[in-house]
């Protein structure tokens, strides 16, 4: 009997079950997480303050080339979710308008007091090992206040020059981009999630630590 082409190989599944790096259509847990995407879309998009292709996703630029000599990465807060209401505490995501990587960050909380104290050093440093050490770097975010304290102390942090902008949500093109950022984070780590939670045979708690190396994974 002929195999169907599309199948792949154990070696093959294997591997991508690692990481779930990339969606494939043969992975029931890729399938299943991006379902999910799907039916929250609507209720993401209901403000309408972007245009949206027919995958929910903000059509914006993936990435985009260094301006005037510095790199630029956005960043904004979320709330992991799971089809089963399970909520993980506030999770930052950042993302390289470079070239589009994207870093996770759970954080106990919003801002940069008490446990949180360690989120701008986390992200200067991963900034910085992006190669930009001595380099100029712009970071894109809303006006929230938690958010602005994380920038101006990644900003002190760092040795290279760091320039802060702050937009209204929803009003400039890095906005999309982070949004767009948030999806993907929820697919992939719904994705290794649900692979997890059926290898061991039970649920993950996504507030316990765990959940915390799957959230740094998920980006």
């Amino acid at each position: 009997m002929v195999g169907n082409p599309d199948s792949p190989s154990k070696e093959e599944r294997e591997r991508h079950e690692l990481t779930h790096a990339n969606h494939r259509s043969w992975c029931k847990h890729c399938q299943r997480a991006l379902a999910m995407r799907d039916k929250h879309n609507t209720k993401a998009n209901k403000k309408g303050e972007h245009r949206y292709n027919e995958s929910g996703m903000a059509m914006v630029p993936e990435t985009e080339s260094a301006e005037n000599g510095f790199t630029k990465f956005s960043m904004d807060y979320m709330v992991m979710n799971s089809e089963d209401g399970d909520k993980a505490k506030s999770t930052m995501v950042m993302v390289n308008h470079e070239d589009g990587g994207i870093f996770t960050y759970a954080t106990p909380s919003k801002g940069i007091q008490d446990e949180a104290y360690w989120v701008p050093k986390r992200m200067a440093k991963d900034i910085d090992n992006c190669g930009n050490q001595k380099a100029i770097v712009q970071i894109q975010s809303d006006q929230e206040p938690a958010i602005v304290n994380v920038q101006e102390e990644i900003r002190s942090l760092r040795k290279g020059r760091t320039i802060c902008t702050n937009s209204p949500v929803g009003e400039s093109e890095s906005n999309g981009r982070a949004e767009n950022a948030f999806k993907r984070v929820q697919v992939k780590f719904r994705a290794l999630r649900a692979d997890l939670e059926e290898k061991f045979g039970c649920k993950i708690n996504v507030n316990k630590p765990f959940g915390t190396w799957l959230t740094r994974c998920a980006g």
